[in-house]
């Protein structure tokens, strides 16, 4: 049973061991998470959304009615945007006011897991293993740790949550504070935010452990509950009545969950190919762990490995019912499996047995296989794998087995070699591969974020009628509704009206509209062009 080892219990040397792991942890993760994250502009729909509300509320002090377009916003309850707007004092109405806590959260989050490991494996290089795992994985860039939405810091709770259940398995008295993160969770992604609540209900059944826990601790949990989350539900409620719960609940809860909703219409199995991308390369171990989880899980009983089994299984099965699928929606399903990799890679280091070096083998030559999906085939990282010296023959379907195969084949004739001059030549082996693994993924992030865009065509028209000193630009055929981005920026220049008009009531001297457009206004001067966009300075003709 894998529970948590008393502070008390550590030698200072393991203390401080994992101090310095942490704090290279921390640093990593913040150097992929706040490095030029104010830099690219806002991407359209919900990070621009979210950053439409959190202005609204800064600007007209309207901490309990969220508003989109100044009409009421029920999507998402107001912890996140509250933070956000908390921030625009400091840092201004920016990029990076609005990403901020996305960025804190992923750190968090990245240290969190580190700290978790720590307390299983008694291993500093094992927790900074854990923490650079999850940081490196690609779903940290994508609607998550690096944006303006509320999945990072969802994430962080969901994650904190769960670590306060399994605390309390052993000291029932955390299970209050899991209650508290549940309730900050669903103040943060709604309903969503239940699921920690969803997932400790089937591991207390399959542990049979309600009755140990006691009813009073539930009891704590459930006033927190009332505390934390009744009261801002229940004043939208008096205040808005049905137009509040049929939109915040009927519709973005169950309409969501019932019915395919902005036509994205996939299989069912389809998270499965998600996960594979998100977590790219790391996912060739995943079935090995699960394997290895389930094997402690029943043979040992280890409470841990049945708690990351539920978590996983309940997240990925929740959201392939449901009817409506975006890709960070699997979102929570990703610390789960850093911890069950973990657990893997700490097995093959401490007891390798037959079953766990074979599958080590056989995930190595599984990622070697999909490495020249997830890479681009040239720089740096390509010639950091075997395929960079090999003929072209080599990225086909058969070049690539024969290459995996051949991979894993050298990892285990040079184990075997070895064994005659090392007791344990799995353990460096082990340690070598998962660094090489975390440095090309290190390596694909640093890429990607030096090669983020840093214009985008409404930032750039915003700026130049800032310059201008313009107080009012007329908007034709572009629809804000669908371009929350550009709404954002032409909202944030000081003084600067917004109307959304059709050419025929168009009257200057500033019109932002399409390129195809452009032809409608023949006394006019082009100020700027980018895509397909152009803003002009016209005047109607005897003005």
């Amino acid at each position: 049973m894998a529970l948590a080892l008393p502070l008390s219990e550590r030698s200072s040397r393991s203390r401080q061991r994992v101090a310095a792991a942490l704090i290279v942890v921390a640093v990593i993760s913040s150097l992929v998470l706040f490095w030029r994250l104010g830099e690219k502009p806002l991407e359209n729909w919900d990070e621009g959304i979210h950053a439409n509300v959190t202005l609204e509320m800064y600007r007209q002090g309207a901490w309990l009615d969220l508003s989109y377009r100044d009409e009421l916003y029920t999507a998402k309850p107001p912890l996140s945007f509250w933070l956000r707007a908390g921030l625009f004092p400091v840092l201004g109405e920016t990029e990076l006011a609005i990403r901020w806590w996305s960025a804190v959260a992923g750190v968090a989050t990245a240290v969190l897991l580190s700290y978790w490991a720590w307390q299983l494996f008694a291993n500093a290089r094992m927790a900074a293993l854990a923490g650079l795992v999850f940081v490196t994985g690609r779903y940290v860039m994508f609607h998550s740790f690096r944006t303006g939405e509320t999945d990072g810091l969802f994430i962080l709770l969901l994650v904190a949550a769960l670590y306060a259940y399994w605390r309390s398995l052993q000291s029932p008295g955390w299970f209050v504070w899991f209650g508290v993160l549940t309730d900050l969770a669903v103040m943060t992604k709604s309903l969503a935010g239940a699921i920690p609540a969803i997932i400790v209900a089937i591991d207390l059944t399959l542990g049979r452990r309600w009755r140990q826990l006691g009813w009073r601790k539930i009891g704590w949990s459930v006033l927190a509950a009332v505390v934390v989350v009744l009261p801002w539900h229940a004043v939208e409620l008096v205040r808005h009545g049905r137009e509040f719960w049929q939109s915040y609940f009927g519709f973005h809860v169950l309409e969501r969950a019932g019915e395919v909703l902005y036509a994205n219409q996939v299989p069912w199995y389809w998270y499965a190919d998600i996960v594979g991308r998100r977590m790219f390369p790391y996912v060739a171990l995943v079935p090995l762990a699960a394997l290895l989880a389930l094997r402690r899980a029943i043979r040992d009983r280890d409470e841990l490995d049945r708690l990351l089994l539920v978590w996983s299984a309940v997240v990925f099965v929740m959201f392939s019912l449901i009817q409506t699928k975006f890709d960070w929606y699997i979102l929570p399903i990703y610390p789960a499996l850093v911890l069950l990799v973990s657990r893997a890679v700490w097995e093959l280091v401490k007891q390798p047995g037959r079953l766990v070096v074979g599958g080590f083998l056989v995930s190595l030559a599984v990622m070697v296989f999909v490495l020249p999906r997830g890479l681009a085939h040239e720089g740096l990282l390509w010639f950091l794998t075997p395929y960079a010296y090999l003929p072209e023959a080599a990225l086909t379907s058969g070049g690539r087995v024969v290459v995996g195969l051949g991979v894993a084949g050298l990892v285990w004739l040079t184990a075997v070699w070895l064994r005659r001059r090392l007791a344990r030549p799995e353990k460096l082996l082990a340690m070598l591969a998962a660094v090489a693994v975390v440095v090309l993924s290190l390596g694909w992030q640093a890429s990607y974020l030096r090669h983020l865009p840093t214009a985008g065509p409404f930032k750039n028209m915003a700026q130049q009628l800032d310059d201008l000193n313009a107080t009012e630009v007329e908007v034709v055929d572009i629809k804000l509704l669908t371009s929350p981005a550009g709404y954002f920026y032409l909202r944030r220049v000081p003084g600067l009206m917004v109307r959304e008009v059709a050419v025929e009531a168009a009257r200057g001297p500033y019109i932002l509209t399409t390129a195809t457009e452009r032809d409608r206004f023949p006394s006019s001067r082009a100020i700027l062009e980018r895509d397909r966009y152009v803003l002009l300075e016209w005047r109607p003709a005897g003005a």
